[in-house]
């Protein structure tokens, strides 16, 4: 009977940049973007797909002996896990999409003042964005 592998981040060298959380097709890892993240080693299935995703290299599959071997149903929860956030992303997507069409509608349809508006807010969202805390 093999052991199973969880995935492991070094958190010392764990930059936050949250580009593992993205490839996690199962939602495994948690963590803030610039803040250091951690593997739920209960949903993680050894998938790998982390280890590519991590820039500075500081993820890796380790034994884990306090689980055991995957089974089955343990596989199928994983595939329900990964269909609900794949339905999730299309959702935030598609409402994504929908508030770019209408904000370019507004702005193709209206005056001059309506523009002047649109991208005086653009510039403000782009200064609260980047303006320390």
């Amino acid at each position: 009977m093999s052991t199973t592998r969880v995935a492991w981040i070094a958190r010392p060298q764990c930059v936050g940049c949250t580009l593992c959380i993205e490839a996690c097709p199962f939602d495994a890892i948690a963590g803030l973007a610039q803040k250091t993240h951690c593997v739920l080693p209960d949903l993680c299935t050894e998938c790998a797909l982390c280890l590519p995703a991590c820039p500075v290299d500081c993820i890796s599959l380790r034994p884990d002996p306090d689980h055991p071997p995957r089974n089955h149903d343990y596989r199928l929860r994983a595939r329900d896990r990964a269909q609900q956030r794949l339905r999730r992303l299309a959702v935030l997507r598609g409402t994504h999409a929908r508030q770019l069409q209408d904000a370019h509608a507004r702005f193709r349809d209206g005056g001059a003042d309506a523009r002047r508006t649109a991208i005086r807010d653009a510039v403000g969202r782009a200064r609260d964005r980047t303006t320390p805390s």
